[in-house]
């Protein structure tokens, strides 16, 4: 137990991937990601003075970097320049993250949000079932959640929006068939067809109600918990202001249904560490947009087989490595607490990132040279390349099946 705080603190949010009803057209986007992510980020009074000092100093520095509304966003790293993490990127937008992430350091507070728009339908869909025998609601949403995210199917995609029991009819008639062609590479897939069965027959007793618009209060839930874990009860939370004039927003309501009370809207030019939140939601759901991207199968590939990630996310230069450094140091190693970073029952994504800068970080990792992205798999060591890639396969899928383990007694698609 952390010894309580008689300081005051000032903590400050803002969101990234932010859909205030999960329809057809906001699935359908180009653009669209399963994930929504809040940060939230404060300091003490007496540490305010020094970051916005830094801040200010990164502001000039980066002064070219401001878009319209004269402040500099997430929205300047662009999702195609992080194609193969921070592998791809320029040594100016390395430089750029780098003094940003430097305004930091083990003083601030952070907290992180990240939740699965279809997690929360899953949910709901599951939300009148009992547990029975060896079948555990959590470990169903779970189930089900990654396999419709996996995969990706259309057809419970389009149900979803059409009826209740045409997304329980879609969901089925999904697994039925997942199961069959898991059946090309069952020593594999033995796990997961095991678990798929289950799921049908759990499907049977559902009646689901599902509803699509997003609901903001769990983030405030899991920032409360942190508050209390840390001990701090002299507080201020300073959201984005998002609601017309004279309206509260659906964030600061949210907030306050929790007992947030001292939370309060404001504008993000007036209040320096909601540019900084905004910054930091950004960077996080790109990056876990990208892993998402760069472990999906593609059109053409078996999905039967296992996935890697490409080679190139191995080929980095001293700057990147240090980068991915300083990155785990914020998210996983400073501030560390039980709530720093509060999820949903499936968080993959999250885990997918957090594997990734561990693995990045051991002292005996041998990283491949750097190479031109774009120049072709000839210009890699090929056997140092697929050892690396199967390195990192056994190490995230070790991460999977731990969190699986702790947290439903299970060992689910960790094959």
């Amino acid at each position: 137990m952390t010894k309580k705080s008689r300081k005051k603190y000032h903590f400050y949010y803002d969101e990234s991937g932010h859909d205030k009803k999960i329809t057809e057209n906001a699935i359908s986007r180009q653009e669209y990601f399963d994930n929504f992510v809040v940060a939230i980020v404060g300091w003490s009074d007496e540490g305010i003075p020094e970051v916005q000092s830094k801040f200010s100093e990164f502001e000039i520095i980066h002064e070219n970097r401001r878009g319209k509304d004269g402040e500099i966003k997430s929205l300047t790293i662009k999702p195609k320049q992080l194609r193969y993490g921070l592998v791809s990127l320029s040594d100016d937008n390395v430089s750029f993250l780098s003094d940003f992430i430097s305004i930091f350091d083990k003083n601030t507070k952070c907290y992180f949000f990240v939740a699965s728009k279809i997690e929360y339908l899953v949910r709901q869909l599951l939300s009148g079932y009992r547990n029975s025998g060896n079948r555990n609601r959590d470990v169903m949403t779970y189930t089900i959640t990654k396999a419709i995210l996996t995969y990706k199917p259309e057809a419970v995609f389009r149900a979803i929006y059409k009826s209740s029991e045409e997304f329980l009819d879609a969901l089925k008639t999904f697994f039925t068939e997942r199961i069959k062609i898991n059946m090309r590479n069952i020593e594999l897939k033995k796990l997961e067809n095991e678990a798929f069965k289950n799921i049908l027959v759990s499907l049977k007793r559902i009646t689901p109600e599902p509803s699509t618009e997003w609901i903001y209060y769990p983030a405030f839930e899991g920032f409360k918990q942190y508050l209390s874990e840390r001990e701090i009860e002299n507080y201020s939370l300073i959201t984005d202001k998002e609601g017309a004039d004279g309206q509260d927003s659906n964030t600061l309501r949210a907030a306050h249904s929790v007992g947030l009370s001292s939370t309060v809207e404001g504008d993000s030019k007036e209040y320096f560490g909601i540019r900084i939140a905004d910054m930091m939601a950004g960077i996080i759901f790109k990056l876990l947009r990208t892993l998402d991207n760069a472990l999906e199968y593609k059109e053409g590939e078996d999905p039967t087989q296992k996935k890697y990630l490409d080679a190139k996310w191995f080929c980095m230069n001293s700057k990147q490595h240090q980068l991915y450094k300083q990155l785990d140091k914020l998210l996983f190693e400073w501030d560390v607490s039980e709530n720093k970073i509060y999820t949903g029952i499936y968080s993959d994504g999250i885990l997918t990132l957090k594997a990734l800068l561990d693995f990045l970080s051991q002292d005996n990792i041998e990283l491949l040279n750097p190479i031109a992205i774009g120049k072709g798999e000839e210009s890699l060591d090929g056997e140092k390349a697929k050892n690396l890639q199967e390195e990192f396969n056994v190490f995230l899928c070790e991460y999977m099946a731990n969190y699986l383990i702790e947290n439903f007694y299970c060992s689910l698609f960790t094959e």
